[in-house]
């Protein structure tokens, strides 16, 4: 099965690139169950059976991938797609990931091998859990295993963000979050550098590490998400407040002596975090919000000498 060829719905407006991922497409021994020039012409040969991947561009006329891709994830949350755009900008990025796709490329495609790794293995997994399914005649406790399963990154295991919403038992990260809760971000330091000198493939090594490190260190008490690229997210409770930063600098110091492949060498991270309890405004905050301030801590740090860390409030504090 894992070496079958794929049966691809390929959405693209421009006829020469359609054409020339057309042809990589079944170079690599694929097949082309559709090739649709926007999202509505897509929209019905997705609900066909055995379709395995869907490649869609995100800018079209009368129908967007972001639109297709809603509309297909409300019959089939599961099926992998994957975005291509000439806008590879990290607000496009955001908004195709909330969207519900399982992928996200520029055009033209830097390493096409590195693509058909990814679209294989997603699509791979996703027939694994559609033939499960028909075995299984959707019993409740399948629905379940399968959602479990599409909710994690399939390089590293991590949740993905409708996997973190559905753990935090809320529909949107624009709900109020709980009172208890410290949201921290986790970023490896030049990691494009990794990929420039070493492939992709010793890149999904590290991140893999990284994310097995962190697991590690604080996955027993903490749900850990993958939020893109070389980028997780933990959130833990607040009990963990008055020692946070020391278990942040014990993080730090076994990063460096991490073994990586390759002779990679050391690598660092940079980390900025918020807690709901010291919220410097009065009110309470959105997921959305606590994970932005998160951020902000994090961007700070990457700005200012990476591999260390830094609160949100530390910084209000400084008026920073």
């Amino acid at each position: 099965m894992a070496n079958s060829p794929l049966h691809i719905i390929l959405v693209e407006d421009d006829v020469l690139v359609a054409t020339v991922i057309e042809g990589q497409l079944k170079a690599a021994g694929h097949k082309i169950r559709k090739l649709a020039h926007d999202g509505r012409e897509a929209l019905d040969a997705a609900k066909e059976p055995y379709v395995d991947l869907i490649i869609t561009d995100l800018m079209m006329p009368n129908m967007s991938g972001i639109e297709l891709c809603s509309q297909v994830r409300e019959s089939n949350p599961f099926i992998p797609i994957i975005a291509l755009t000439a806008n590879d900008s990290a607000a496009n990025m955001k908004e195709a990931f909330d969207a519900g796709f399982s992928g996200f490329y520029a055009k033209p495609i830097a390493d096409f091998d590195d693509f058909l790794q990814v679209m294989t293995r997603k699509a791979n997994d996703y027939r694994k859990i559609r033939n499960s399914h028909q075995q299984l005649q959707l019993s409740q406790m399948f629905i379940e295993q399968m959602s479990e399963v599409m909710h994690r990154d399939s390089l590293t295991g991590a949740l993905t963000r409708k996997g973190l919403l559905q753990k935090l038992k809320v529909n949107s990260f624009s709900e109020t979050a709980s009172s208890d809760s410290i949201v921290v971000m986790f970023d490896l330091d030049d990691f494009k550098q990794v990929n420039d000198l070493y492939g992709h493939n010793t890149g999904d090594t590290v991140i893999k590490l990284f994310f097995d490190y962190i697991q590690y260190i604080f996955g027993q008490d903490g749900l850990i998400c993958r939020w893109g690229g070389e980028e997780f997210i933990l959130i833990i409770k607040t009990q963990y407040h008055h020692f946070i930063e020391t278990e942040l600098q014990r993080f730090l110091e076994g990063l460096a002596i991490v073994v990586t492949p390759k002779s990679v060498g050391q690598v660092s991270a940079s980390i900025g975090y918020a807690t709901n309890s010291e919220a410097v405004e009065c009110s309470e905050l959105t997921w959305r919000e606590l994970i932005e301030q998160a951020d902000q801590a994090l961007y700070y740090i990457k700005s200012h000498g990476k591999n260390n860390y830094i609160s949100y409030a530390a910084l209000a504090a400084d008026g920073i």
